[in-house]
């Protein structure tokens, strides 16, 4: 999932908890540090 900063991922946290059934919702993520800028710096982050 991407989504473009903490706003925007506390609203789709919160859209889930209203969810039927939902009883709980937990955020992690995985961060990269990517150390040259260069044409294939998206697929360095995805890899």
């Amino acid at each position: 999932m991407v989504y473009k900063d903490t706003d925007e991922i506390f609203e789709i946290m919160q859209h889930i908890r209203r969810m039927e059934h939902v009883e709980n919702v937990e955020w992690s993520e995985i961060v990269k540090t990517v150390l040259k800028n260069d044409s294939g710096i998206l697929q360095s982050i995805f890899e």
